[in-house]
């Protein structure tokens, strides 16, 4: 039952980097999520001091960034690790030039 709610927690929550990683593939950086997040939620918030029909939205983007901070923690590891992984392609790739 734990494990349940903690999966509907992760997939609520973070929601945009589990979209970073399943589109970027490759290209994820650390905490990339989250510095998208922050973005979405800075464009909403500008949105909503034009047109006040935002601000419904904007609770949900500011609190998406801290779930992307937890989820991009958890996250981290693997994205360390397609880093590195793609730099020594790079790295690989001059050497034989």
């Amino acid at each position: 039952m734990t494990l349940l709610l903690l999966a509907a927690a992760l997939g609520v929550g973070g929601c945009t980097t589990l979209q970073v990683h399943w589109t970027r593939g490759d290209s994820v950086r650390p905490y990339l999520g989250t510095s998208l997040a922050v973005h979405k939620a800075r464009k909403v918030w500008e949105a909503a001091d034009r047109d006040h029909g935002y601000y419904g939205m904007l609770q949900f983007y500011v609190a998406d960034v801290p779930a992307c901070a937890v989820v991009d923690t958890l996250t981290l590891p693997y994205d360390w690790y397609q880093q590195r992984r793609r730099m020594s392609r790079v790295q690989g790739g001059l050497r034989e030039r």
